[in-house]
Parts: structure tokens; C-alpha cells; sequence
């Protein structure tokens, strides 16, 4: 649950979405595909959402990568399994 109190609001935190799926019909002949596909990477390139992952497990500690993440403790962001 995305929480959007106090802190949130003070902070001035922001969510930025993206849809590079369909447009409106009328934005169309300026936005393409491709324009819209590369506007999401440069997005992810700025953001660098890597550094949000906190946790990295391989597969067979699946167990504990669960038992992380359902704790919910402060310093858990993201927990991701590693396969090799």
C-alpha cells in the first residue's frame, strides 16, 4: 500500500507514470512509438531505479527473500532474486 500522508505531501514527492502503448488520436502524428519508447528510457535511465533495490537473493534463498520481505522493515525497499 502506497502511503500518501504527511510525509508525502511535505516533501513534495512525486509519481510520474508512463503509457507508450496508445495515445489520444489527436496527439498521434506527433508522438510515435518509438518517440514515446525512448522518452520511458530516458525516464528510467534518470531515475536509475537499480539503486532502489536494497536486497538481492539467489533462487534457492527464495524462503528468506519472503520472509524479508514480508517483515516489511524499515531499510526494505526492493528484494530481487538473482538467477545464474
Amino acid at each position: 500500500m502506497l502511503e500518501l500522508g504527511t510525509h508525502f505531501h511535505r516533501r513534495r514527492i512525486e509519481i510520474i507514470s508512463s503509457q507508450v502503448s496508445t495515445l489520444d488520436p489527436r496527439l498521434s502524428g506527433r508522438w510515435t512509438k518509438a518517440r514515446r519508447i525512448a522518452l520511458a528510457w530516458d525516464a528510467i535511465g534518470r531515475l536509475a531505479p537499480e539503486r532502489l533495490i536494497t536486497h538481492s537473493f539467489s533462487f534457492r534463498e527464495c524462503q528468506r527473500a519472503f520472509d524479508l520481505a514480508s517483515r516489511r522493515e524499515d531499510g526494505v525497499l526492493q528484494v530481487v532474486f538473482e538467477y545464474s
